[in-house]
């Protein structure tokens, strides 16, 4: 269930990436522009000023979301890996099950055939002690 409901996100993940992209696009935009106006008032007042070096914030952005996804895929397989897991041990559980109900059965038909034969037995030799006792009887 908890696989396919991650794998039911994944759409949500393309999403997010476009998004992102989308977002580094109009970040890089915003940077060359920022950049256009530095060099312009630079070079309007002439003074040396020190030049920051900016960070590229649509690189953080993308580094982030490789980031994520990286995650996601780590986290898809291990719990893939946990699903396959309790799956093979819940059908060898049942398996276990199922042969400990047969051999249960084989000895309550062993026991019943033990019991039957037992009975037979003592009936035949409750009819000998009969047999014997009319016998032994003066008449």
């Amino acid at each position: 269930v908890l696989v396919s409901e991650i794998e039911q996100k994944h759409s949500r993940i393309a999403e997010c990436q476009k998004h992102s992209e989308q977002y580094s696009s109009a970040v890089k935009d915003y940077e060359l522009q920022l950049m256009t106006y530095r060099a312009m008032v630079d070079s309007q007042h002439k003074s040396p000023l020190k030049k920051r070096r900016m960070q590229n914030s649509s690189d953080a952005i993308q580094q982030e979301f490789m980031d994520l996804r990286t995650r996601y895929t780590a986290l898809v397989t291990l719990m893939t890996q946990c699903v396959k897991f309790a799956s093979e041990t819940l059908r060898r559980a049942e398996d276990e099950e199922r042969s400990a109900d047969e051999e249960k059965k084989e000895h309550r038909d062993k026991v019943s055939n033990l019991l039957h034969w037992m009975s037979d037995v003592k009936q035949g030799q409750d009819m000998t002690n009969a047999n014997t006792e009319a016998s032994n009887k003066p008449q």
